[in-house]
């Protein structure tokens, strides 16, 4: 018995029906919402595994640990909203070279905050307008100019410093400590929110959003693109610096090549807090949630004393699959948009 038409077309509009409200729910969650529910799981396996984990003298060591790797990711998040192919990897080996910076100021008697932070963010910046103006003036593949200054920044940090070592003021080095019950690492980190959050309600930040999400339409509109690329580079630039500080800080004394492991780690983290590879989506609360997420995993998988083979096997698996739900949530918003 063949079905009649209004059979086969009641059955389609129940389809549709179930299809849009998967959709509008799954569009209505948060771009974040698969790292906060890993930070969830996470944090209660740190729990288990480090009962003491939330008194203020161990909390305020792991927030200070963490804090390196969440600003620079945070530093890494606009260079991906951007699109495109746009990142920045050059952020590691920058750290670097502001770490071994401070070092070479410290041994000239140069310890005045002022100096050391004025030149910690000049660097940053810096950074930020030689990469910016060869990707948004010359138009060279932003991956091309990064992995140059990324070479160029890892034989320099090495060369100023062969040797780890050194020194650093006592006001950095109280960076890891607290303020009362507060740590000053959690401040900091605040000071990076805060930015982001003030630049959301700028023009500035809105373009690279739009940028992100649809190059040619943007130019179409008026967003002056070479502008917008020159600034993104310089905002990655000074939250790179902020974050070398924090390194300098965390570890008390320079080396050469301690941020050169930032970069990976940093472009996970932004992936795994939900800001999308391909532009236009994300942000910097998603960026510190998968920064924390990626810190508390290799601490479950160190405390666990599982061998080096199964930390890499269990660390990618963690963040293809986070990457490949991220990708599922913002689908229907893609296909609704179309």
């Amino acid at each position: 018995m063949t079905q009649s038409p209004s059979t086969n077309t009641s059955e389609v509009v129940e389809q549709d029906v179930v299809l849009r409200k998967r959709e509008f729910w799954m569009t209505r969650l948060p771009y974040m919402s698969v790292a906060l529910v890993i930070l969830m799981i996470l944090l209660l396996l740190n729990t288990a595994l480090e009962t003491n984990l939330w008194t203020i003298s161990v909390l305020s060591g792991v927030i200070a640990s963490a804090a390196p790797l969440v600003i620079a990711a945070i530093g890494e998040t606009p260079a991906i909203i951007l699109g495109n192919g746009s990142l920045d990897i050059s952020i590691g080996p920058l750290m670097s070279v502001i770490n071994v910076t401070i070092i070479l100021l410290v041994q000239q008697g140069l310890t005045s905050p002022v100096i050391i932070i004025g030149m910690a963010m000049l660097l940053g910046v810096g950074s930020g307008v030689l990469n910016g103006v060869f990707i948004s003036v010359l138009r060279i593949p932003p991956i091309v100019v990064t992995f140059a200054t990324y070479t160029i920044y890892m034989g320099l940090a090495t060369h100023l410093l062969s040797q780890p070592g050194g020194t650093i003021p006592s006001w950095l080095a109280n960076w890891t400590g607290n303020i009362g019950p507060l740590p000053i690492s959690a401040v900091i980190i605040a000071v990076a929110l805060i930015l982001w959050f003030a630049l959301s309600r700028t023009r500035f930040l809105r373009n690279i959003y739009a940028i992100g999400g649809d190059e040619r339409a943007s130019y179409v509109s008026g967003v002056p693109l070479v502008w917008v690329r020159l600034g993104t580079y310089m905002l990655t630039g000074l939250f790179v610096s902020l974050a070398g500080l924090m390194l300098t800080a965390e570890i008390a004394s320079g080396d050469g090549n301690i941020g050169t492991s930032f970069t990976l780690t940093a472009i996970a983290s932004v992936a795994l807090g939900g800001t999308s590879l391909l532009g236009g989506r994300g942000g910097a609360m998603g960026s510190l949630v998968g920064a924390f997420d990626i810190f508390l995993i290799n601490n479950v998988i160190t405390v666990s004393h599982v061998g080096v083979f199964w930390q890499d096997v269990a660390y990618g698996l963690i963040l293809v699959a986070a990457v490949v739900a991220n990708a599922l949530i913002a689908r229907p918003g893609r296909r609704r948009g179309r």
